[in-house]
């Protein structure tokens, strides 16, 4: 056959008779788009009343059927994703928070990174003054590991939070 005279018409019909396109290429980039979906319904689902929840395959289908398609063939897949999707979105968006919120912390000294950085201050003039066996030095160093503990467990607290209140309609 000559190039010149080409249509199309053959990889029309091995597309038809195959189905490559739709088995191979939608498959490898449906997956994620639908764990994609399906996370974001499991965190919607989690913090909404039961009146207001959504099925993952009907927003799906609403946007593809072939969508809808790919997650009934591969739900396993999607839900592990969507759990892991699940786990990291809100634990990011806690974190996130939580730093944002340390930024910008006034007058609670023990919290902030400015206090951070005062409390380290204070260590390594106290250690640079008087050394290691002096009662300032040691009370800075008990000051800091209490504030360190404390951000430890405020973390720990909205981490914990944040995802017993979006992990409830995860599988």
């Amino acid at each position: 056959m000559d190039l010149a005279e080409f249509t199309g018409e053959q990889s029309d019909i091995s597309l038809a008779k195959y189905g490559i396109e739709s088995n191979a290429v939608s498959t490898l980039l449906g997956i994620p788009i639908a764990a994609a979906v399906d996370t974001g319904v499991s965190i919607w689902n989690s913090v909404v009343p039961e009146q207001y929840e959504y099925d993952t395959r009907d927003i799906l289908g609403g946007i593809n059927e072939n969508l809808a398609e790919i997650y009934n063939q591969n739900e396993g897949t999607v839900k592990l994703l969507s759990f892991i999707g699940g786990v990291v979105v809100p634990g990011g968006i806690a974190t996130k928070g939580m730093n944002l919120l340390r930024a910008g912390a006034k007058g609670v000294n023990w919290f902030s990174t400015a206090g951070q950085t005062a409390r380290l201050a204070g260590i390594k003039t106290a250690y640079e003054n008087a050394g290691k066996a002096s009662t300032a030095y040691r009370s800075l160093m008990w000051e800091n590991r209490f504030a360190t503990a404390g951000n430890a467990l405020v973390d720990a607290t909205v981490y914990e939070g944040v995802l017993l209140a979006t992990m409830n309609a995860h599988p």
